[in-house]
C-alpha cells in the first residue's frame, strides 16, 4: 500500500513523498523506516534514541492530529496522508 508523506517545519526540505509499506503497517514502523535512511538530523526529530516516536513530533493522519499516546499503535491505510512537523522554535 502506498502512504502519501509531507514533511513540515525543519523537516520541509525532505519534500512531500510516497512509501510503500505492507498493509498492516503502524505510523511507529514508518517512521523508523523514514529514520533508517536519513541523516542523523532527521533522526532525532523522527525518533528518540530508544527508538520510540519522538513525542515532540507532532503528527496528523489524514488531516487529523493524533494524540502521543495513540501514536505508536496507529494502522495505517492505503491512501493515507501523513503529515510530520517537528516543533518550530524562533524569537
Amino acid at each position: 500500500m502506498r502512504i502519501f508523506i509531507t514533511f513540515t517545519g525543519p523537516l520541509r526540505d525532505q519534500g512531500p513523498g510516497t512509501l510503500n509499506v505492507p498493509e498492516g503497517t503502524t505510523l511507529a514502523a514508518v517512521c523508523r523506516q523514514l529514520a533508517a535512511h536519513a541523516a542523523a538530523d532527521v533522526r532525532r526529530h523522527l525518533l528518540t534514541a530508544e527508538g520510540g516516536i519522538e513525542p515532540t513530533l507532532l503528527v496528523a493522519v489524514n488531516g487529523v492530529g493524533l494524540a502521543l499516546e495513540a501514536r505508536a499503535r496507529r494502522i495505517l491505510a492505503d491512501g493515507d496522508e501523513l503529515l510530520l512537523m517537528p516543533p518550530i522554535a524562533g524569537g
